[in-house]
C-alpha cells in the first residue's frame, strides 16, 4: 500500500508540474507573438476550459460512493447521466456563445460546444479512477488537457495561422478524454455492479460550481465584455498565471478527498497543508512586490507592465481562494451540500453586484473578487460546525490575504487602462 500512495504522490506532482511548467513555458511566446485580437481569442479559450470546471458536478458525488464498491463498475450506471446532461449541455452553450460572444466567430462557439461534451463525458472514468486511489494519474491524465491547449496557443499560429485557434480548446478536451477512457477501462464493464447517485445532488452540487464559480470567472469575463480587446487579452494572461499557483491546493484537495471520505485520522494533516501553501502564496505576493517587478516585466514585455499591480493583487487573492479547495472538499465529505451552496451563493451576489453600480473598470473588477473571497469566512463556518474545528486556523489566512489584497488594489491606477 504504501508503494501505491507513493506513486499516487508522484503522479499528483507531475500533475502539477506538467501545466505550470508548459503555461511558464509558453506565456512569454503568448505574450510577445500575438496580435490584440489573438490574444483576446487566447484569453477566451484560457477562460473556457477552466470555466468546465462549472460542469464537474458527477465527479465529487460518484467519487464518494465508488470507494465503497469493489471491483467492476456498470459503465451504463457510472456515465449514464453525464452522457445525457453531455448532449443537451453542449448544444446550449455553443448556441449561448454564437449569440453572446460573435465577435469570436462560429468556429470557437462549435469548438466550445463539442469541448464541454469531452469534458462532462471525462468526468465518470475520472471518479472511478479516484475511487481506486489512483487520483494522481487521473489528475496527470486531465492535465495534460491544460498543457496540450498552451503548446497549441503558441504552435498554430506559428504554422497555420491565427484563425485555427479555436480548435486549440477541442484538441485538448477530446485527447484527455480519450486517455482518461482508457485508464479506467480496467475498473469498469458492462455487467458491472450498477452506482447511483441522487439527481438531486448532482443538482446541488452543479449549484454550487455555478456559484463558485462566478467568482472564479467572473472577472475574466467581465474582462471580455468591459475592457476591449487589448486590455482584456493582457488581463486574462496575467490573470491565469497566478491561478496557476492554486494548482497545489487543487492537487493535495484532489488526493485527500477520498481518503478523508473514509478516514478522520487525514483531516489534520489535510487542514495543515491548506495552511501552509495558503502562507506560501501571499508570501509571493510580498516578494513580487517588494522585488520582482524587474522579473514581471522581462517574462511579460514592457507591454503588459502597467498589470503589474494588479498581478500582485491577484496572487493574493490566489492565497485567500487556495483555502476554499480544503473547506469545499471537506464539507462535500459531510454531505454539507446545501451550506456549500449559501456559502458561494451570498458572496457571489455581492461581486456580481459590484457590475451593476456605475462605470465597471478595473478596480470595479478587482473589488468583485475581493467581494467573492468573503465566500471563505462563510466555509470556515460551516465547517468547524461539521465538526471540523481545526479550518478555524483558516481566519489567520483569510486576514492576512484580505489586507494585502486592499493594499495592492490602492497601487493600480485606472486611467492606465
Amino acid at each position: 500500500m504504501t508503494f501505491k500512495v507513493d506513486r499516487q504522490v508522484f503522479a499528483l506532482a507531475a500533475a502539477g508540474t506538467l501545466p505550470l511548467a508548459v503555461s511558464l513555458a509558453m506565456t512569454p511566446f503568448l505574450a510577445r507573438t500575438l496580435s490584440d485580437e489573438g490574444l483576446e481569442m487566447a484569453g477566451a479559450i484560457i477562460v473556457a476550459h477552466a470555466f468546465f470546471g462549472i460542469f464537474d458536478m458527477f465527479r465529487p458525488s460518484l467519487t464518494r460512493e465508488l470507494v465503497h464498491i469493489e471491483g467492476q463498475v456498470s459503465l451504463k450506471s457510472l456515465t449514464r447521466k453525464s452522457f445525457i446532461v453531455a448532449i443537451g449541455a453542449s448544444i446550449l452553450i455553443t448556441a449561448i456563445s454564437s449569440l453572446a460572444l460573435p465577435q469570436f466567430g462560429s468556429a470557437f462557439a462549435i469548438s466550445l460546444g463539442l469541448s464541454l461534451f469531452f469534458f462532462l463525458m471525462t468526468g465518470p472514468f475520472w471518479a472511478r479512477l479516484e475511487a481506486v486511489l489512483r487520483s494522481g494519474h487521473a489528475y496527470l491524465i486531465r492535465s495534460s488537457a491544460i498543457a496540450i491547449i498552451f503548446v497549441g496557443l503558441v504552435a498554430v499560429p506559428l504554422t497555420l495561422g491565427e484563425q485555427y485557434l479555436p480548435w486549440v480548446l477541442l484538441a485538448g478536451n477530446a485527447i484527455s478524454f480519450a486517455l482518461m477512457l482508457l485508464a479506467a477501462l480496467p475498473f469498469i464493464s458492462i455487467e458491472g455492479r450498477p452506482v447511483h447517485v441522487s439527481t438531486r445532488e448532482i443538482a446541488l452540487v452543479f449549484g454550487q460550481n455555478l456559484v463558485r464559480s462566478a467568482g472564479d470567472f467572473a472577472d475574466r469575463i467581465a474582462a471580455l465584455t468591459f475592457l476591449g480587446s487589448d486590455t482584456s487579452g493582457k488581463y486574462n494572461i496575467v490573470a491565469d498565471l497566478p491561478v496557476k499557483s492554486g494548482v497545489i491546493s487543487q492537487l493535495a484537495s484532489y488526493y485527500f478527498y477520498p481518503r478523508i471520505c473514509k478516514d478522520d485520522t487525514y483531516l489534520g494533516r489535510y487542514m495543515g497543508a491548506g495552511m501552509l501553501i495558503s502562507f506560501a502564496i501571499l508570501a509571493a505576493s510580498i516578494f513580487f512586490w517588494i522585488f520582482g517587478e524587474w522579473l514581471y516585466v522581462l517574462y511579460f514585455g514592457a507591454r503588459f507592465q502597467s498589470l503589474f499591480p494588479v498581478f500582485c493583487f491577484l496572487v493574493a487573492a490566489v492565497g485567500v481562494n487556495t483555502l476554499h479547495f480544503y473547506l469545499q472538499s471537506f464539507m462535500r465529505s459531510r454531505k454539507r451540500n446545501s451550506e456549500l451552496f449559501i456559502s458561494f451563493l451570498l458572496p457571489s451576489i455581492l461581486g456580481i453586484g459590484v457590475y451593476f453600480i456605475g462605470t465597471v473598470d478595473i478596480l470595479t473588477i478587482l473589488l468583485g473578487i475581493f467581494l467573492f473571497r468573503t465566500s471563505n469566512i462563510l466555509l470556515i463556518v460551516f465547517s468547524v460546525a461539521a465538526g471540523g474545528k481545526q479550518f478555524l486556523y483558516y481566519l489567520v489566512n483569510y486576514v492576512l490575504g484580505s489586507l494585502l489584497m486592499g493594499y495592492f488594489y490602492l497601487q493600480v491606477d485606472p486611467a492606465l487602462f
